[in-house]
């Protein structure tokens, strides 16, 4: 069992090396749900607010803020090591994934050299969260004040900023049940304070796409009162700043795969996964990780990873305001 799941992954590295970032056309899954397009002032939805569709040129830097899922392995901000599995260590260079993690693949789509402060167990702000401070967890304020102290002098027209946080805090706040409301709307309100400071001096963002996953399949009202904070706070800097900015809901595609309309089936998935029955090691690997939702428990596979950059290119386009 273990020598054919190691010859299985080693395999899969070969193939995740030379895929094709900016299509995923390696990948034998697809999109099978569209974009719910909001409107400015509204209720959160998919929306476009000044932003360039990502393509070619659009920008030339990405600096990405994030968990696990936007983590390429390096952090703050360094170079990333080529997305190679080394069995039995689960983690392709570095990330939790078996392949690149969707930022990478959005930086390939539009050339842009990517800035990727990510780290795996990241929350908004660890202040919040006592549990989050003992197990020494990184967080969105600590990554942008990094960022800002290294005064890399992007050019502001020309850089893309994405913010993904909300699935460790909502984690988390389902062991405060009582004051979920109150947390996650503080969390809310640091994502946005935090956010303030980078289009601020000396960095002046300009560009900014934030994406939401916060319950990945499951809904509160708690999150969705923290998915409205967060919504209402990029519409206003809008108004006050004149940021561009993009909100992308990845509900969409969870509620997809993970429920029956349409079903994990109608994206070619052949599992819902994980691939991998925990994050310690590649024996025992599933025999298809290339139709299989997720790698680790509840961390997307590269499969998955080239959808959320599809969806996201899609959404930017469809849901222009």
């Amino acid at each position: 069992m273990l020598r054919t799941a190691l010859i299985l992954a080693s395999a899969y590295a070969i193939s995740a090396a030379s895929l094709p970032l900016e299509d995923c056309s390696s990948v034998p899954v697809h999109l099978a749900v569209q974009p719910k397009c909001g409107t400015l002032g509204g209720a959160p939805g998919d929306l476009n607010a000044g932003l360039r569709t990502l393509g070619r040129g659009s920008f030339k830097s990405i600096v990405a803020f994030g968990d696990a899922y936007t983590d390429g392995g390096a952090h703050g901000g360094a170079p990333l090591k080529p997305a190679v599995l080394t069995p039995p260590n689960p983690e392709a260079g570095g990330r939790a994934s078996n392949g690149n993690v969707y930022v990478e693949n959005l930086a390939k789509l539009t050339g842009a050299t990517l800035y990727d402060f990510a780290e795996n167990g990241a929350v908004t702000d660890t202040r919040l969260w006592p549990n989050a401070q003992l197990s020494g967890a990184t967080d969105f304020v600590n990554q942008a004040h990094n960022y800002i102290g290294q005064r890399k002098g992007l050019d502001s027209d020309s850089t893309l900023y994405t913010i993904f946080f909300g699935m460790g805090d909502f984690d988390l706040s389902l062991q405060k049940s009582d004051t979920a409301d109150k947390d996650l709307y503080t969390v809310a309100g640091d994502i946005i304070y935090t956010l303030l400071e980078l289009v601020s001096y000396p960095t002046y963002a300009k560009n900014v796409l934030l994406i939401d996953n916060y319950g990945r399949g499951t809904s509160s009202e708690a999150g969705e009162k923290f998915k409205a904070g967060v919504f209402t706070g990029l519409n206003t800097m809008r108004t006050k700043y004149g940021i561009n900015f993009g909100y992308v809901d990845l509900k969409t595609i969870w509620d997809g795969v993970l429920g029956d309309s349409p079903g994990f089936e109608a994206f070619g998935y052949t599992s819902i996964g994980p691939c991998l029955k925990d994050s310690s090691t590649t024996e025992g690997a599933c025999s298809s990780p290339d139709t299989t939702f997720y790698w680790f428990p509840n961390t997307p596979s590269r499969a998955t990873h080239c959808l959320i950059g599809q969806f996201i290119t899609k959404a930017l386009d469809q849901c222009q305001a």
